[in-house]
C-alpha cells in the first residue's frame, strides 16, 4: 500500500515546477521521481489504449526500475489520471480536441487544405457551431414564474373557516385553563395484609 503522504505529495507537485519542488524543500530523489511521474503520465494520456503492462514496459525501459518499483509509479500515475478503463466524457472531449489540433498541425505542415478544412468541419459540427441561430433555443424568452404569498387558504385550494381567529383563541384559552388547573387527586387508604400462616406449622400463631 502506498503512504498517503507520497499520493498527497505526488496530487501536489506533478505539474509543478522544478524550482517550485526545490522551494517546497523536496529531496532531490522525490523531484526525479515526481519528473518520471509526469512523463509517464503525459505519456499514457496521449495513448490511452495501452494498458498497465505496456507502461510498466516503458517505465522499466526508460528508466530501469525493477518491476514492483514500475507498478507503484504505475498505481500513483493511476490515482492523477483516473482509471483509464472507465474513461469519462470529459477525456474523450479532452483527447478529441487535441487529436484536432494535432490534424490541424498535419494539415498545415504539408500544405493539406482539404485535411484543413475536413478537420474545421468536424470540429465545426461537433461544437455545433453549424447549427443555424434559429434552431438554437431562445433562453431569453424564458421567463421565471412568480409566486405571491398570500394567508388565504382558499389559493390552494382549501374551505376558508369563518373567525378562524376566534376559535383558535377559545381553544387556546381552554387548554391553557385545563393544563394550569390542578384537579384534586383522590386518595384510597389501603390496609396492610395480615401473613399467612403455613399449614402444618403450629408452633406459627396468628397473633391476638
Amino acid at each position: 500500500m502506498i503512504n498517503p503522504v507520497v499520493i498527497q505529495r505526488t496530487q501536489q507537485f506533478l505539474f509543478a515546477t522544478a524550482d517550485e519542488m526545490r522551494q517546497a524543500n523536496l529531496s532531490s530523489a522525490t523531484i526525479s521521481r515526481l519528473l518520471r511521474l509526469r512523463d509517464i503520465y503525459t505519456y499514457w494520456l496521449s495513448n490511452p489504449h495501452l494498458v498497465e503492462r505496456d507502461i510498466a514496459a516503458v517505465l522499466r525501459e526508460r528508466y530501469e526500475l525493477r518491476p514492483s518499483l514500475a507498478y507503484e509509479d504505475i498505481r500513483l500515475i493511476k490515482i492523477c489520471l483516473g482509471n483509464l478503463n472507465q474513461a469519462t466524457t470529459d477525456y474523450y472531449r479532452w483527447l478529441f480536441l487535441q487529436r484536432c489540433e494535432e490534424s490541424f498541425q498535419m494539415a498545415r505542415e504539408h500544405e493539406d487544405s482539404k485535411a484543413f478544412a475536413a478537420t474545421l468541419a468536424t470540429l465545426g459540427k461537433y461544437t455545433r457551431l453549424d447549427a443555424p441561430e434559429a434552431d438554437r433555443p431562445d433562453y431569453s424568452q424564458i421567463v421565471p414564474q412568480q409566486f405571491d404569498i398570500t394567508a388565504d387558504p382558499e389559493a390552494a385550494g382549501f374551505k376558508r373557516i369563518p373567525n378562524i381567529d376566534r376559535k383558535i383563541k377559545r381553544m387556546l384559552d381552554r387548554y391553557i385553563t385545563d393544563t394550569s388547573t390542578p384537579r384534586p387527586a383522590e386518595a384510597e387508604e389501603v390496609k396492610p395484609l395480615k401473613p399467612a400462616i403455613p399449614h402444618g406449622n403450629s408452633s406459627l400463631r396468628q397473633p391476638d
